[in-house]
């Protein structure tokens, strides 16, 4: 399997490329301080090397009815391509996978007072995706999020560890044989198809976000490990996007609103 490491600037985006039928998304993790407040969160990524391309994007939002507690929802696209290598490593054929991934969470927090807060927060979720590539697939995750970090005006830091479980759901072949099967492990040596059982996943993650108030850069870099996988799976990913806190883009309008009026 060939494990590529790519950086871009000037977004800083990383991405890798190779047969992998899980790509972990994104990790959703507002830091509310108190209810009534609403994120929103984009990231997109993509490169070339060897060859190989992969591109994806997250689309991610957040809202806290009331004080401690959370809703998360998930949205997540990837698109790359799979090669093919002779013995001299030359690029025999090209393959193009697309997968995608819808989920929802809910969870609580408690932050404390202050100009720098530290927030804990747990969610637990759960949701489907699909992989169109040498065969079509279906699975469902579900996953419990626990995060810890600092959250200040200015800038924000966070530890996430999330432990997924994954079940393939739906496994149509598209006709292979079953030494192709073998070949893009979609089964193992043994006979054990890519949907049978479930698959455990852990994926610690790092977020820092910098801006002013309401908007906000965010980098992340998401770590995956299948101990028991024996299919293709990315074990890092790493995003750069745009950190939205709504509630206080709406206090910025208002406060523009109210120094225009006393003027």
């Amino acid at each position: 399997m060939k494990k590529n490491l790519i950086l871009l600037l000037p977004t800083i985006l990383f991405c890798s490329c190779s047969t992998f039928y899980y790509k972990t998304n994104a990790v959703n993790t507002p830091m509310f301080t108190h209810g009534g407040q609403a994120h929103l969160s984009a990231g997109v990524g993509f490169g070339e090397n060897y060859g190989q391309s992969s591109s994806f994007a997250d689309i991610q939002a957040s809202y806290s009815p009331i004080d401690h507690v959370g809703i998360l929802f998930n949205y997540s696209a990837n698109s790359y391509t799979n090669a093919d290598y002779s013995s001299n490593g030359t690029t025999s054929n090209k393959y193009i996978t697309n997968s995608d991934l819808t989920e929802g969470a809910i969870g609580g927090y408690i932050a404390t007072t202050g100009r720098y807060k530290l927030v804990n927060e747990l969610y637990a979720g759960a949701g489907h995706g699909n992989v169109y590539s040498f065969a079509n697939l279906g699975f469902n995750r579900a996953f419990l999020q626990y995060g810890i970090g600092m959250r200040s005006r200015y800038i924000d830091a966070i530890f996430n560890m999330r432990f997924s479980d994954l079940t393939f759901t739906s496994f149509d072949p598209k006709g292979l044989t079953n030494s192709d099967l073998l070949r893009y492990k979609l089964i193992d040596y043994n006979g054990r198809r890519i949907d049978d059982g479930s698959a455990f996943f852990l994926e610690p993650s790092f977020t820092v976000r910098g801006g002013y108030r309401f908007i906000k850069a965010q980098l992340q870099l998401v770590f995956c490990a299948g101990p028991s996988v024996h299919w293709g799976y990315s074990n890092s990913r790493y995003t750069a996007g745009i950190y939205f806190a709504l509630e206080d883009l709406v206090q910025a309008i208002r406060a523009a609103n109210n120094r225009r009026d006393e003027q």
